[in-house]
Formats: structure tokens, C-alpha cells, sequence
């Protein structure tokens, strides 16, 4: 027999099914897809285990006769296509006809679903065989579970993440769809809990606020802007609203959720200059065009997309956000004639104008206080006057742009972020504290009132004990709705609000002692010196020296570089001295 040979069907089904069905987030994503095509205006998701063991998706959309339930478990089978041609304008979610296959490869599975709520069809499925076909009474739609998620597959199932990563990702998958049909009542239950329940509504703004509440609503921005074939609509954050993280971020192509990097990086590039550093706007936005202008046939999971004129989409995006940006915070909005003559990855003018205000600053800092400092310690670092006494080996020069620290040691320069500075020392700070049992804690005169979304209370569930422990105690009030009783002293109350989110949105599926490492470091982020903050030279000499104390003065609780060396000889080298 030869080395080369055919795969059974049993095995290539399943290696082909790899490519569709990575986790129960894929199931639920091609299940959900396939009952907004048929039209459903109720989905119902139930899960167990975050999916590993159990699944079903029920709708009340079009429903399969008897002979199409027989036949879409045949791979590539669909009613959404016919033919090749067809592939340049998908108008659909699902296309290519191998959801079903691809579930049935891997898991047991069984269908319910009727046309007309009378006569139905039952199929139950165990990897590639047929168990049962037969009718059954069945409500108008399609009924599907999914049992035992990787069943024949155990290398794989040994890659699923925690329960709660797999429901979060599931929660996540579901609000980016209740967004993009509000006309659609959502439900997601995880065992005998009830997640979510998002009756229909009739525009966006009303399930947002469903979704996230007034709070947010209210500081939402609306934009419509629409040039030749192109449509963009949505919602997003009015400056100096923003986030720490992009998990607020939706975009939609054609009513499709893609994490598209070309419309987020226009977003994000559009918002230079209007929030602070390290800050994201919150966007839902939705690109409507002609479908034979986008490739949705580029991506095993269709979570990407390639546009015919990317340039064209980049420009138009930046034109939009900048333009209802600069109208809502009242600054005279650029004409889209003096947008045609930039280049789409051209600065605009408001980015020139921030620019060159940013260089006269820096101009104006360097040339007048150049450097704070002590009187008598540092006349000017240009007449080459001892700054500190010798024995000191690092020698605080002053402040530069209120974002750095620069220091001299006998090999050279240091530029040390004051922020990255200060968080590595209150972490290793309120790391001791914990340790000795010593967190200090206080109680609100009036409990703080916090509303969750439906994925920071599914992290909640699971992160409530450690919260404690880091002196944050949440009781319910009914529905996602909690009252902070308790949070860390080092905190004012909306600082209080912000941190508790800010963790719940960063929580990761860690061992205990990693996560509550990263509940400090967003402790230590959020309360830490901000950049632009002014400093005494006191301040700047005393946040070094407890810096040089701790166990990593190198790296920020997060990863990030706290300082850069500038040394001797690259001086001299760039000087050309030696």
C-alpha cells in the first residue's frame, strides 16, 4: 500500500468540522445565524456547563419540511445559495452549508422543527449516524440541541476554557445580536438562571438602553451619514467618555458582527485628541453597502470581511466620526471638500491643529521650566552643576511634558513613566496589605447603586468572593441591578463604580491567586498618579526611590515598560564624540 491514501468520511467530517466548531461559542454563533435567516422574531438559548454539555437553540422562524430536515445535515447544503454567482451577493448570515454537518460530526444532536406548527420532523443524530427520523408534534420553527460538545473529539474538549469564560463569550455573542436585531426577543439561560430576556424593541437606542441603561444612553452620540452607495449609522461615546478596554466596540457589516480592523482602526484614529492616553470610545456602528462591494467568504468563522475599496471605507468612516465629533463638542466641523483633498490615512485638520499644539507645548516647556527641581539643586542642567549630593547613584532631574520622570545614573539617562511608576508601587503596596490581612475598607453613606451588563454579572458570579476580599462587597436588588456596600478606602466613590467595572471587564480565566493579582493591578491603574499630573520634585525624588525598592521596577503591574535607559555611549555616539 502506498503512503498517500484517502481519509475515511468519518475522519475527514471531523476535520472538517475543526474548522467550523472550535468551542460552544461556534455552535451558538452558527445556530443563531441560521434562525435569524429563516426570519425568527423569538430566539431562546438554554446552556449547561457554558455549553460543554448542553445546548439548544430554539426559534419561531420558517421551519424545514420533512425531506429539508433529512437533507441539511449533508454537507453543503443550504437554501441560502444556488450558484456561483451567488457568492458575490450574500445577503445572509449563513451561506455555505456546513453548520449542521460540522455540529453533527462532533456532538449528539437532535432536531425539532415544523413549517407550519402542525406536522413536524424529529432527527436525532450521534456523529455521523442516524438514530431516529420520524414525525413529531413540534410549535412553528426549529428546535435544536446539542448534547456532550466534542464527545468523540477528547483532545479537543481538553481545550475548552472554565465554564465562565465559555458563558461569557456565549453572553458577548448573543448582545452583539440583540444589537443588530432589536426587532428580535433574546433569551439566554445557564441552568435554572435566566441570563437575559430582551423583548423586541424597535430601534437600537431602546435596546441599548435594555441592555446597558440610562447612564449610557445618555452619553451617546448619534451619527447618520450617508455618501453614494455607503450607509453608516449608529451610536457612539461623547468625548471625553471612554473606556480602558474596546469591549464596547461593535461594528457591522451589512447587520454581520466582524471584529473589522480597518473600520475600528478608522474609529480609533478618529478619537486621537479627544479622549486621554489609554482611553477607547464605545461605538456601535453599522456599515450598510452593496453586497457584491464586500467578501464575506474570507474566514472559516465569517469574522472577518475584505471590502472591494478598503480605502474608500477607511475614508468615509474617518469623515463620519470626525465630523459628528467635532459638531458635538461645538468646534467648527471640516467641510467634506476639504476632505477630499487629504488622503484617507492623512491626518486631519483637527489632528494637525492637536499636533502642532502638542509641539508648541512641548516648545514652550522645554525652553521656560524645562525642569522642576529644588531651588539651588539645579540651575540649569546646561552649566553641568552637581544636581544631588555624589554617594546617590540615581540623581532626579525633574519633569518632562507632566508624563515623565528623567533621572541620571553614572551610565546614563532614565525616562521613567510616572503613571507605570506609581501603579508598580501601590501594587506591591496593597499586595503587602492583603497579605497581612490589613485592607483597609468603608462603607458609603448611601449604598452606591450599579447597573451590570449581562456578561460583568456572569464574571460577577464567579469573581463575587475574591471582590470581597479586596474590599468590595455587592448585594443584589433585583435583576442586574447591585448596591456597593463596601470598597477599598483608597477610593472615592465614582472611582469606586469605575474600578469594580474595570475589573469585571479585564477578568480572565486565571488560577485565584493570578486574578486577584489583577484585581490589584486595576486597583493600583485606577488610583495610580495620572499622565499630565504636575509633580514637586519631592514627589518625583520619593516616587523613584520607593520604585527602585520594589521587587520589578522594570515592568507596570499590566506588562507594560515603566522606564527607558538613554546611555552614555549612545550620547556620545549620537553627538558624534566618539
Amino acid at each position: 500500500m502506498g503512503r498517500i491514501h484517502i481519509l475515511p468520511p468519518e475522519v475527514a467530517s471531523k476535520i472538517a468540522a475543526g474548522e467550523v466548531i472550535e468551542r460552544p461559542l461556534s455552535v451558538v454563533k452558527e445556530l443563531v445565524e441560521n434562525s435569524l435567516d429563516a426570519g425568527a422574531r423569538e430566539i431562546k438559548v438554554e446552556l449547561d456547563r457554558g455549553g460543554r454539555l448542553f445546548i439548544r437553540v430554539s426559534d419561531d422562524g420558517q421551519g424545514m419540511t420533512a425531506e429539508e430536515a433529512r437533507l441539511c445535515f449533508e454537507r453543503h447544503s443550504t437554501s441560502k445559495i444556488t450558484s456561483e454567482d451567488d457568492l458575490a451577493r450574500i445577503t445572509t448570515l449563513g451561506f455555505r452549508g456546513e453548520a449542521l454537518p460540522s455540529i453533527a460530526a462532533v456532538a449528539r444532536v437532535k432536531l425539532k422543527t415544523s413549517p407550519d406548527g402542525q406536522r413536524g420532523t424529529l432527527v436525532e443524530r450521534e456523529g455521523e449516524r442516524v438514530i431516529r427520523f420520524e414525525e413529531a408534534a413540534c410549535p412553528r420553527g426549529t428546535i435544536i440541541e446539542v448534547r456532550d460538545l466534542f464527545y468523540n473529539l477528547p483532545v479537543r474538549r481538553k481545550f475548552l476554557r472554565s465554564e465562565t469564560t465559555e458563558l461569557t463569550r456565549i453572553t458577548r455573542l448573543l448582545l452583539s445580536y440583540a444589537q443588530a436585531f432589536p426587532q428580535v426577543r433574546f433569551t439566554l439561560r445557564h441552568g435554572s438562571r435566566e441570563i437575559f430576556n430582551y423583548p423586541p424593541v424597535r430601534s437600537l437606542r431602546e435596546r441599548l438602553f435594555q441592555i446597558y441603561g440610562p447612564e449610557l444612553v445618555e452619553r451617546l452620540v448619534e451619527v447618520d451619514f450617508r455618501k453614494n452607495k455607503y450607509h453608516l449609522w449608529g451610536f457612539l461615546s461623547r468625548p471625553p467618555a471612554g473606556r480602558r478596554d474596546r469591549s464596547r466596540q461593535f461594528c457591522y457589516i451589512n447587520h454581520r458582527w466582524v471584529g473589522d480592523k480597518l473600520v475600528l482602526t478608522a474609529l480609533e484614529q478618529s478619537y486621537q485628541g479627544w479622549l486621554e492616553k489609554g482611553q477607547h470610545p464605545e461605538a456601535w456602528l453599522f456599515l450598510e453597502l452593496p453586497p457584491e462591494e464586500v467578501d464575506v467568504n474570507v474566514h472559516p468563522a465569517k469574522a472577518e470581511v475584505r471590502f472591494k475599496q478598503p480605502q474608500e471605507i477607511f475614508r468615509i468612516i474617518r469623515l463620519a466620526v470626525t465630523d459628528i465629533l467635532q459638531q458635538t463638542m461645538g468646534v467648527k466641523p471640516i467641510t467634506s471638500t476639504s476632505m477630499n483633498k487629504e488622503s484617507p490615512f492623512s491626518p486631519t485638520l483637527k489632528d494637525r491643529r492637536y499636533s502642532q499644539e502638542k509641539e508648541e507645548r512641548v516648545i514652550r516647556e522645554t525652553s521656560e521650566v524645562l525642569f522642576e527641581a529644588r531651588d539651588g539643586e539645579v540651575r540649569s542642567i546646561f552649566q553641568g552643576e552637581t544636581q544631588q549630593p555624589e554617594e546617590q547613584s540615581i540623581v532626579v532631574l525633574g519633569q518632562f511634558l507632566g508624563l515623565y520622570i528623567i533621572a541620571t545614573t553614572p551610565e546614563g539617562l532614565l525616562i521613567i513613566d510616572q503613571h507605570n511608576a506609581h501603579e508598580r508601587v501601590l501594587f506591591e503596596r496593597y499586595l503587602e496589605l492583603y497579605q497581612k490581612k490589613e485592607f483597609p475598607r468603608k462603607s458609603p453613606l448611601f449604598p452606591l447603586v450599579i447597573e451590570l451588563s449581562p456578561d460583568q454579572e456572569v464574571k460577577l458570579e464567579e469573581a463575587q468572593s475574591l471582590l470581597q476580599q479586596a474590599g468590595f462587597r455587592l448585594e443584589p436588588m433585583g435583576g442586574r441591578t447591585y448596591a456597593l456596600q463596601e470598597f477599598p478606602d483608597i477610593l472615592a466613590e465614582e472611582e469606586a463604580k469605575n474600578v469594580l467595572e474595570a475589573i469585571l471587564e479585564e477578568w480572565r480565566a486565571e488560577k485565584n491567586q493570578e486574578k486577584f493579582k489583577a484585581i490589584l493591578a486595576t486597583l493600583a491603574c485606577r488610583t495610580a498618579i495620572k499622565a499630565g499630573e504636575r509633580l514637586s520634585f519631592s514627589r518625583m525624588k520619593y516616587l523613584v526611590e520607593e520604585l527602585l525598592k520594589t521587587a520589578n521596577p522594570s515592568l507596570c503591574p499590566h506588562g507594560r515598560p515603566v522606564m527607558v535607559k538613554l546611555a552614555v555611549q549612545e550620547i556620545e555616539k549620537a553627538l558624534k564624540r566618539r
